[in-house]
Formats: structure tokens, sequence, C-alpha cells
């Protein structure tokens, strides 16, 4: 049953797990897959080629491992001088979706058991290192985004399947969520819908609103192909069968 929030949890949870990913954000040097994340970013910056982000360390060969959206979301507001040009910049989108992914978590265990539940669902993931120091949510790989994308991605399926909730604008999150993580990791993102409907299959009530909803799943995907393709395309067209 889906319960009202209450504002003030909210603001406990981020004051006690979001900001303090943004603590000490800059202190570091970039290293590892970070270091070749970094170097598509400012490629992106230096060559003002957004759509063929370049390689660590060959400014002649295209980054295509990944698709370039974190790239661009990082280099956007640098290149308008919103976030500084240093480490602290570069991460700065790792620890707001870091952020934004422990509040799905706590509404998700707030739906399932109160408060409580959410608080200490959220203190779980906080307290797992890996999660925030090792390719986590404060270093400017992919990781972070693909964890909010589940996190917000489960989030607004379950909301898509209370009674009178506003079935459309929930199945245009879970889309929205899927295709962040579709950009910026595109083969980890795929286990999402897989999960998702794999579940709604398994439940009759979600399985009842999937055969209302087809249609709307429909065109939330057509906007995602839409949405994706053109990038793909467009480097198939530059780079031939090397894109795949």
């Amino acid at each position: 049953m889906h319960q009202g929030l209450n504002w003030p949890w909210l603001v406990l949870v981020l004051a006690i797990f979001g900001i303090p990913l943004f603590i000490g954000l800059g202190a570091t040097d970039l290293a590892n897959d970070e270091a070749i994340y970094s170097y598509a970013a400012e490629s992106i910056l230096t060559t003002g080629d957004w759509l063929s982000p370049r390689s660590s360390p060959n400014e002649e060969i295209t980054f295509v491992e990944k698709p370039p959206l974190k790239f661009w979301i990082v280099a956007a507001p640098i290149k308008l001088g919103l976030l500084p040009y240093n480490e602290f910049g570069l991460r700065f989108w790792d620890a707001v979706f870091g952020a934004v992914a422990f509040v799905y978590v706590f509404v998700i265990g707030h739906r399932l058991a109160g408060p409580i539940c959410g608080l200490f669902a959220v203190l779980v993931l906080f307290a797992h290192g890996p999660l925030l120091f090792d390719h986590g949510l404060r270093s400017n790989n992919m990781d972070a985004a693909l964890v909010l994308t589940y996190a917000g991605g489960v989030y607004h399926f379950l909301r898509w399947g209370d009674p009178g909730a506003r079935r459309g604008t929930h199945i245009t999150a879970v889309a929205g969520w899927f295709f962040l993580g579709f950009m910026t990791k595109f083969v980890a993102a795929l286990f999402l819908p897989a999960v998702l409907f794999l579940s709604a299959l398994l439940l009759p009530s979600m399985r009842r609103l999937l055969a209302q909803d087809w249609w709307r799943w429909g065109i939330a995907a057509a906007g995602v192909v839409v949405l994706a393709l053109p990038w793909f395309l467009y480097q198939w067209s530059v780079l031939g069968s090397q894109l795949w």
C-alpha cells in the first residue's frame, strides 16, 4: 500500500546520506576507468565534437564502448561555466545521481514498511564501501547513473501498479530512467525492463494492468528508440562495423 511521504524524513535522508557524497569530492586524483571516462568528457570540451568523444590516450580514436549521454551530462555544465573544470566538476553529477538514488531507495522502503524501513535500506547501501568509493557514487564512472536508473525505474513501476495512479506518468518516468541507463551503459541497463516485465507477468494484478496499458508501454519504448537510435546510426555511418 502506498503511504504518504513525510517530507522531514526525506530531508533527513538527504542530510545524512546525500550531502556526505559531496564532501571531499575533488580531493583525489582521477584513476583507472574514471580517468578514461573523464578524458572522453574533456575531449568534448577541447574539440567541440559532442557526437564523438575521444578514447584515451589516442585523440584519433572515437570512444564508442559506451554511449555518450554521461559524457554530455558531465561536459555541458562545465562548458556553460556552471561547474568548475576540475575533479569536483567532473564528479558532481555522480554524487547528485547517488543522492537521488538514495531518495528512491528510501521511498521504496517506505512503501514496504514505513520510514524506518526506508532509512535502514539506504543505510545498508551507504555502509557498503565499494558502492561509494570503488567505481561508485563519488567517481566519474557509469555506476551512479546506473544505480539511479534501477532505483527510479523500480519505484515508478511500483507506482504504476497503485490504484488510482497516473499510470501514463509513471510509465514515462520508467522509460526516462531506462533511457539514462541505456545511453550511459547500455548493456547493463537491459536487465531493468526484463526484471520489471517478468514481475508484471508473474503478478495477477500487474498482468491485468499490462494488458490494459500495453499500448502506453509500446509508445514509451518507441520514444526511447527514437531518442537513442540517432547516435548509433551516426556512428555506424562514420565507423561502419567498427562500431559493433
